[in-house]
């Protein structure tokens, strides 16, 4: 499902409709995605994980967001599986990027970072040495020019618990004097329905430097990626994964005018039809 408007470029997409995940995303790092009928919130289909170890599998959505962005929004709802690995693991990342090999897919980073690649990602990983302890920390890192720069949230109080749903988001803003970004992450705790509870983390953090022209100025992939086994996934599948873009207050001018001339130019011609 796809709305726009002049000052902001949004997708929901819900799973609900046969091959969404297969036409709307492709696959990069693994499989370990697949699309079902049943389950998910409301019980009207979303994404699973598989079985497999796919390394680090991510689902980049197809269509690009253009043009100079002031402002992205990720979120996505998941229902969580209870870790079996004795070691920590990445759970659940959100991001966006932009790939400067033209020509060639964007493949999400999983650290360090590629002269191709640009991207900024965050979510949840695990912390536990035990699988007893289902606590998870919200975590991320941005990749510039081929250096990547880990930062690290806060961990939740309690851990999460198995086939409960919870609602991760963030929000990235572009500073006033256009050097960077800053960062808003929150996990929540949610419902089978949907209904976004408690928030159980909080982060926020400016992103210095992360003003790269390709990302900036240029077509922006955004994209889901779970963990590199499924032993440290903790995701049994997600839901409602949300993506908005809203442009540099310039840009944003610009397609206002642009509507307004139309329709001016459209209520002129009904007058000179009506006289």
């Amino acid at each position: 499902m796809l709305a726009t408007s002049p000052s902001a470029q949004a997708q929901i997409f819900d799973f609900n409709t046969a091959g969404q995940l297969e036409h709307d995303f492709y696959s990069t790092g693994g499989t370990a995605w697949s699309q079902a009928a049943a389950g998910g919130l409301n019980n009207s289909g979303w994404a699973i994980t598989g079985s497999g170890n796919a390394a680090h599998a991510a689902e980049v959505l197809d269509q690009t967001f253009a043009g100079d962005v002031d402002s992205f929004t990720l979120s996505i709802y998941f229902q969580w599986k209870t870790l079996t690995q004795t070691t920590p693991g990445t759970s659940l990342y959100l991001g966006f990027g932009t790939n400067t090999n033209e020509g060639s897919l964007f493949t999400p980073q999983t650290g360090g970072g590629s002269a191709g690649t640009e991207t900024l990602q965050f979510g949840i990983n695990s912390v536990a040495a035990s699988p007893t302890n289902q606590t998870v920390r919200l975590y991320g890192y941005s990749v510039v020019n081929g250096v990547g720069t880990v930062f690290t949230g806060a961990t939740t109080e309690e851990g999460l618990v198995d086939q409960q749903w919870y609602h991760l988001s963030g929000v990235v803003t572009r500073n006033a004097n256009g050097n960077g970004y800053q960062l808003n992450l929150a996990l929540s705790k949610s419902n089978a329905m949907g209904s976004i509870g408690e928030t159980m983390a909080s982060y926020s953090s400016p992103v210095d430097g992360f003003i790269n022209p390709a990302l900036v100025a240029g077509d922006v992939h955004a994209y889901f990626i779970t963990g590199s086994n499924v032993q440290t996934r903790g995701i049994a599948g997600v839901d409602d994964f949300r993506v908005t873009a809203i442009p540099e207050p310039s840009v944003a001018a610009g397609w206002l005018l642009g509507t307004l001339l139309v329709g001016t130019h459209l209520l002129r011609s009904g007058r000179l039809k009506r006289s």
